[in-house]
């Protein structure tokens, strides 16, 4: 039990787990006894093993530092000589720690401190500052220097102290240093062996300022546009990452042929001019020091999005370098990372900020004086054990265990928006708080709402029109109409040629209002709007109700047709983008105050109707239709077998109302949870993100192809899952496409790479920028 916690102690930050695995084992056996090296400054001590660093320790934290020197010996074989001297202490010191772990774990190491505490020292007060300046919280500098915020905010108000010189982290070869560590170390340990007493470590004193990756981007070498360093080994950056001093490894690309998946890097160009990653970086800042930072993260997921990578295990499975080649590092990162970085983001609650930049962004590019908004639920399924609600899935006609995600879309499937219930509430609840976001987002823009009818009910027509908005809808229960009122016109509409023009009239709706029972009551007031009518080329009508009066019926009729773009939306989604895997099975409890339906009295009214329906059928009759306390009477006239059935009928129909009448309506959900709505949110923000680039590429082929059957988006998931040769030159990131299966669609490929590389785009985080081509095919040999 203490090894778990001792090896999260032992972890240092995000890229170490990733990066330097280890095995802590008390157990001694044969192994080859590594090379120590040791780094100690500014409070910091950087363990080294073969040139790789291992541990990352603050000195704050006495126990951490005893424990690691214990497990060098006990899981490394590296003598207590050695680690004496690069801890400055005895080698009696050392057996003592040996023995104190061996008898008490992890709390035989635990300092045992009399007296007055120690005051802050200058080293850690340096240490504070420079954490600080890195942009750490109060709460994160305490956490990390093992010390409480008021001493922290103390060591901050003593004012800029002598700077101390912190470790060089070198972008050349790590032989190198391991060498000179070595030399540093072996004339430690002399010094040791001589003087019978302990001496100080040696520091490197090259200022940080002047490291390659100390900065995001990274310095670069002369007469190149990338950082300096060999793009396939990133130790030092990792390093660098371990030591607090990077927040996101820059990309550097090596030269590489027939590279998988190439393809993605021509919506990594749209996704590059699209402001996302502007907008994460003003909502989330930063991720901390780590070597997958805030742009690898969402790169990556663009990237599994794009490459249609169906589940996110496939990156483990797979060749890590598929993706890496890609994202300019030496690999991509592995899904438990993805998801610690996940949860990490979840938990500043601020998905719904980042999605309203975007949203803001998308209106703020397009110029209609209108907005068009198609409004529909998705079901996100659960195939889980926690006790969660259910909801109607219109894919998989049956009830499921999942949540309900409310989507915006404009009139081209665009996604702009996406709102999480709380606890799979019915469109008609959810309407004003969409249309409330959509306000926000849209300004001054005229919005008009178009949903199904699952949003029908006269309250919330009424609602929206009281918002300043108008709303195309189906009329749920229409009059009957006189097709002799039809004039024969041919009416086109999408498209669609009809025999008859649409009929229009004006139709009330009352307005009803629900009590706490669930008892749906008249309030007298009425919403009046406009029903056009259209005449199927069958015998049956379609009733579109509106408040617009301004537009023909034409066009009101069209805009609500053309629906089936957010329903296409929805299948692309599922079946292409299946990120729900990294965060499907997070879940959070369900906001107090809510409740459901209580499943007793539903399962008693499924009872009742089953009752009514047999008794109905015996006495050939609806049971409305009979007035109340006749139904004893009529059970009465019959005799035999039928009145001896219809009389226990009756009797379990009359005990089944009483219990009704006992059984609340609805239950609290306290004890129900949901699925994490920020996990939700941020996999939707990089759905929407691919779908706008992939959506971006159609239109650009859609201008040259001569096809018929609009198939323009299979065709980029073809162009995308492209091989390619990637080539550096005069700062240009060069990506050239082998020939396509046909020579049409190599001619698409060509003319998509001739009008991204016309832009320009500078690839993320670097300074290249990104040119495409089709290689020529190969000379073939002559026979």
């Amino acid at each position: 039990m203490f090894l778990s916690a001792a090896r999260a102690a032992v972890l240092p930050m995000d890229p170490m787990p990733d990066t330097l695995p280890f095995v802590l084992s008390e157990t001694r056996s044969r192994c080859l006894t590594p090379q120590l090296s040791v780094i100690t400054s500014a409070g910091v001590r950087l363990v080294l093993l073969n040139g790789q660093p291992a541990f990352h320790i603050e000195l704050s934290d006495p126990t951490h530092d005893r424990y690691v020197a214990v497990q060098l010996h006990l899981s490394h074989c590296i003598s207590q000589k050695e680690i004496a001297a690069a801890w400055q202490v005895t080698i009696r010191t050392i057996n003592l720690w040996v023995a104190a772990f061996r008898k008490g774990g992890v709390e035989g190491l635990v300092q045992k401190i009399q007296g007055r505490p120690e005051s802050l020292t200058p080293t850690l007060c340096a240490r504070i500052q420079q954490l600080r300046g890195q942009r750490f919280t109060i709460k994160e500098i305490a956490r990390i220097t093992k010390v409480s915020p008021r001493s922290v905010n103390s060591a901050l108000a003593q004012g800029t102290q002598p700077q101390l010189e912190l470790p060089e982290i070198q972008t050349s070869s790590l032989d190198e240093e391991a060498a000179e560590l070595q030399a540093l170390q072996s004339e430690t340990a002399t010094a040791t062996t001589a003087s019978s007493e302990t001496t100080a470590s040696s520091e490197t004193t090259v200022s940080s300022e002047t490291t390659a990756s100390a900065s995001p981007t990274g310095a670069c070498a002369p007469g190149s546009c990338q950082p300096a360093g060999d793009p396939l080994n990133r130790a030092a950056d990792r390093m660098a990452a371990c030591l607090g001093f990077i927040e996101d490894a820059p990309p550097i690309f090596a030269p590489c042929p027939h590279v998988k998946g190439a393809g993605a890097l021509l919506a990594i160009a749209i996704f590059a001019g699209s402001g996302f990653l502007e907008n994460a970086r003003t909502t989330y800042r930063t991720m901390g020091p780590a070597f997958y930072g805030l742009r690898s993260f969402f790169l990556t997921l663009f990237c599994m999005a794009v490459l249609r990578v169906g589940n996110p295990e496939r990156i483990n499975q797979s060749n890590p370098l598929f993706i890496g080649r890609l994202l300019g590092l030496d690999r991509v990162p592995a899904v438990k990372t993805l998801r610690r970085k996940l949860k990490a983001l979840a938990a500043r609650k601020k998905a719904a900020e980042l999605m309203n930049l975007r949203a803001k962004d998308l209106m703020a590019g397009s110029s209609h004086p209108e907005a068009v908004l198609y409004v529909d639920g998705h079901v996100q399924c659960y195939y889980g054990g926690s006790k969660i609600g259910k909801v109607f899935s219109t894919s998989k006609q049956r009830v499921v265990k999942g949540g309900t995600d409310y989507w915006i879309n404009l009139a081209d499937a665009t996604p702009l928006l996406c709102l999480p219930t709380p606890f799979n509430e019915r469109l008609n609840q959810m309407l004003p708080e969409l249309l409330r976001l959509a306000k926000e987002v849209c300004g001054q823009r005229r919005i008009t709402v178009i949903f199904d009818r699952g949003g029908a009910e006269a309250k919330v027509y009424q609602t929206i029109i009281d918002m300043g908005a108008d709303f195309i809808a189906y009329h749920k229960q229409p009059a009957p109409v006189d097709h002799a009122l039809f004039v024969p016109q041919p009416t086109v509409i999408n498209g669609k040629e009809y025999a008859y023009a649409p009929l229009e009239r004006t139709c009330q709706l009352p307005i009803y209002e629900t009590d706490a029972k669930g008892t749906r009551r008249k309030t007298g007031k009425m919403v009046e709007l406009r029903e056009i009518i259209i005449k199927r080329t069958t015998s049956g009508t379609t009733h579109v109700i509106t408040p617009i009066r301004d537009q023909p019926a034409t066009r009101v009729c069209g805009m609500l047709f053309n629906r089936w773009t957010q329903e296409n939306f929805f299948k692309h989604m599922i079946g292409a983008y299946v990120l729900d895997h990294l965060y499907t099975y997070r879940m959070q409890r369900v906001p107090a105050g809510l409740d459901h339906p209580n499943p007793e009295y539903t399962s008693l009214q499924k009872q009742r109707a089953n009752l009514r329906g047999r008794i109905a059928k015996i006495l050939g009759r609806q049971l409305d239709d009979i007035a109340q306390g006749k139904l004893e009477s009529l059970v009465k006239l019959h005799q035999g077998k039928k009145g001896v059935e219809l009389k226990a009928l009756a009797a379990g129909l009359k005990v089944i109302e009483e219990a009704l009448k006992l059984t609340p309506r609805r239950e609290s959900a306290a004890d129900y949870e949901m699925l994490e709505s920020e996990t939700r949110m941020l996999g939707n923000l990089v759905k929407m993100s691919a779908w706008q680039a992939e959506g971006e590429m159609a239109r650009i082929v859609g201008d040259i192809w001569q096809g018929t059957n609009g198939n323009e988006r299979g065709m980029v998931e073809g162009m995308i899952q492209s091989t390619g040769t990637l080539s550096i030159s005069d700062g240009v990131l060069q990506v050239d496409f082998e020939s396509q299966a046909t020579p049409e669609r190599t001619r698409l490929l060509a003319y998509l790479c001739e009008v991204l590389s016309a832009r320009r785009v500078i690839y993320p985080g670097s300074t290249l920028r990104l040119s495409f081509a089709v290689a020529p095919p190969p000379d073939r040999p002559a026979k």
